[in-house]
């Protein structure tokens, strides 16, 4: 695994670490948890089409 594919998968557990904790605020009572639900869903996405965008040589060579 090469350096970016692995700054990619460090951004998609920040991405979870941060629905963790913006569930974490919805069940304190937090008015602003949503800010922390759409920021890690954010990056969740981001991570996702950065991975495919990456590795989409590898994928189509292993799917042809």
């Amino acid at each position: 695994m090469d350096k970016k594919n692995l700054l990619f998968i460090r951004l998609l557990i920040l991405g979870i670490v941060g629905i963790i904790i913006g569930a974490e605020l919805k069940i304190a009572g937090n008015p602003m948890y949503y800010i922390a639900l759409y920021t890690a869903l954010s990056l969740k996405l981001l991570s996702i089409i950065l991975l495919i965008g990456y590795n989409f040589k590898k994928i189509k060579a292993a799917l042809s």
